[in-house]
């Protein structure tokens, strides 16, 4: 992909580049409690995703995503979160959809494993971004 995004990181590079700036500013594993909001797609659960990364630097993960990346743990979860932070600890929370990148650089494709065609990824941010296109175009007419 670097063909086609020069600057992308690779997900172990960007975990570095959070935890240089975070540990600078007090963030530890025995401090902080990080929290994900990643799409529930397979893709984003491999060893060497974001997630799975920083889980292992920080040592612990809390959930609160699905679909698209939207932390849909509600207040309910959000409090479970807050109540199992360190005392006097601190918060991180990766909050993100996935974006596909196929071999041809076209954005939202996404050849997976074991399959001839073609899908999209983020299929959920992609379904909801065209639903509210459709409401937008709906409305413009009346």
């Amino acid at each position: 992909q670097g063909r086609f995004f020069p600057t992308a990181l690779l997900s172990s590079d960007l975990d570095e580049a959070i935890a240089r700036t975070l540990y600078q500013r007090g963030f530890t594993p025995q401090n902080t409690l990080f929290a994900h909001s990643v799409c529930s797609d397979e893709v984003n659960n491999k060893d060497e995703q974001l997630v799975d990364v920083m889980v292992s630097r920080w040592q612990e993960g809390f959930s609160l995503g699905g679909l698209g990346g939207l932390p849909f743990a509600g207040k309910s979860g959000f409090r479970a979160y807050l109540h199992h932070v360190p005392d006097s600890g601190k918060l991180l929370i990766l909050f993100a959809p996935h974006v596909g990148i196929d071999g041809e650089g076209r954005v939202g494709a996404l050849q997976r494993e074991g399959q001839s065609a073609v899908s999209k990824a983020c299929g959920a941010a992609i379904g909801s971004y065209k639903a509210i296109q459709a409401k937008a175009e709906q409305a413009r007419k009346e």
